[in-house]
């Protein structure tokens, strides 16, 4: 696997916490992580309102693209993809040098899946958060940058033929566990073992971050689902005043 986490050093017999405990420990940091919230803080801090009350209602980097402007999307979309990869590598540390494990990847996939969970889930914001595709970007590359890479591709090639970023979001969600089976199984880097827990891994959060695009699923359906559009300066506040859909 071309994971960032194969650059951590070894220790040798050392761990400092039981197992179970540094397991813990990296769950209830990446969900606390998670659970930071840039696009709400951004729009708290640029309009003083809540991202929720506009627009679509979601607390991620399109709503905030809509409502507040480029810049501030851009940012929220940097730091979402921040708070994965700071926890993915967190956890492998914590798993490697607090609870002696000799698989980094362990640390990974458990601060991975709370990470998401804390974003999808803040406990800062009552449990009403994003829909985590940029945090999940952020998640497989540390894990794995070349499923992230095809996951992007899709993503972008969707958004431009239909300029859905819902769309592209769900396929590029559904791309990576087909992705992450096949490159392993191909480099066969790894035990087979290794590469199942890796697809299951991948198609956990995949399934989650396409049951998060429910709403968006049904807008599609019936064809009333919203374009990307940009706030620039100057512009007509009209999307800033939307309801959520």
């Amino acid at each position: 696997m071309l994971s960032l986490l194969n650059i951590i050093p070894m220790p040798e017999g050392m761990s400092l916490l039981p197992a179970a405990a540094a397991a813990i420990l990296t769950a209830v940091i990446a969900y606390l992580l998670g659970s930071i919230n840039p696009a709400i803080i951004i729009t708290r801090i640029c309009i003083h309102k809540d991202i929720r009350d506009f627009g679509s209602g979601n607390a991620g980097m399109t709503n905030v693209l809509r409502t507040v402007g480029l810049i501030p999307g851009i940012i929220t979309f940097i730091c979402d993809i921040a708070k994965g990869v700071i926890a993915v590598i967190l956890g492998g540390l914590l798993f490697t040098y607090l609870g002696g494990y000799a698989n980094p990847q362990l640390g990974a996939y458990t601060a991975g899946i709370f990470v998401m969970a804390g974003h999808l889930f803040p406990i800062y914001y009552h449990f009403k958060g994003g829909k985590g595709i940029s945090t999940y970007a952020g998640i497989l590359a540390v894990i794995d940058w070349r499923v992230m890479v095809i996951g992007l591709s899709i993503f972008l090639i969707i958004l431009l033929i239909t300029k859905y970023v819902s769309l592209g979001s769900i396929f590029a969600a559904i791309s990576t566990p087909i992705s992450t089976f096949v490159l392993h199984t191909v480099a066969n880097t790894s035990p087979f073992s290794d590469q199942v827990w890796d697809t299951v891994f991948s198609l956990i959060l995949a399934a989650v971050t396409v049951a998060m695009h429910h709403e968006n699923i049904k807008r599609l359906i019936h064809g009333n689902e919203r374009k990307i559009t940009v706030k620039l300066p100057g512009k007509s506040k009209k999307d800033s005043t939307e309801t959520p859909q």
